[in-house]
C-alpha cells in the first residue's frame, strides 16, 4: 500500500493552505466592504447637513439596507451569512463612528476641546443614529434572508 490514502492534516499541501487563506481573505473583504457601504451610508443620512442637494432623507437610508442584503446574497450558506452578516455590521458601526468622529483629529482643534467633544461625539452617534443603523442594516439583512428562505 502506498502512502496516498493519508487524512487529515498531513494530507494538506501548501497549495491547499493557500487557498483556504485566499478564500478567507475574500470573505473578510468582502464583510468589509458591506460593512463600509453600511457604515457610510450611514453617515451620509445623518449629516444631511454636508448634501447639496435637496432629497427625500429616507432614501439616504438605501444604501444601508442595500448593504444588509448584500450580506445575504453574497454568501454561500446560511452560516456564511450570518458570519458575512456581523462582520459588515459591526465594520459598518466602526465605520460609521469612526466618519462621525474624524473630524476631530483632521481639523486643528486644540487637545483640551478633543476632551471635551469627543464624549458628545460619541453620545450623539449611539443614540438615535445607532437605532437607524441597525434598523436600516438588519431591516434589509433580515428580509433577504427571509424571502430567500421562501425560494428555496
Amino acid at each position: 500500500m502506498s502512502g496516498s490514502n493519508s487524512t487529515g492534516w498531513s494530507a494538506e499541501t501548501p497549495d491547499t493552505r493557500l487557498d483556504s487563506l485566499r478564500r478567507v481573505g475574500v470573505f473578510l473583504l468582502t464583510g468589509v466592504a458591506v460593512g463600509t457601504l453600511a457604515g457610510m451610508g450611514t453617515f451620509v443620512y445623518n449629516a444631511t447637513q454636508f448634501l447639496s442637494v435637496e432629497t427625500d432623507v429616507r432614501l439616504l437610508l438605501v444604501p444601508v439596507v442595500a448593504a444588509g442584503s448584500f450580506a445575504h446574497l453574497f454568501a454561500s450558506s446560511l452560516q456564511r451569512s450570518i458570519r458575512l452578516g456581523l462582520i459588515g455590521f459591526f465594520v459598518g458601526l466602526f465605520v460609521f463612528v469612526g466618519a462621525w468622529i474624524a473630524p476631530l483629529w483632521i481639523l486643528p482643534y486644540p487637545p483640551e476641546a478633543r476632551g471635551v467633544l469627543l464624549p458628545k461625539l460619541v453620545g450623539d452617534t449611539m443614540s438615535a443614529a445607532f437605532i437607524n443603523y441597525a434598523t436600516a442594516y438588519l431591516g434589509g439583512y433580515l428580509a433577504t434572508v427571509t424571502v430567500a428562505a421562501f425560494w428555496e
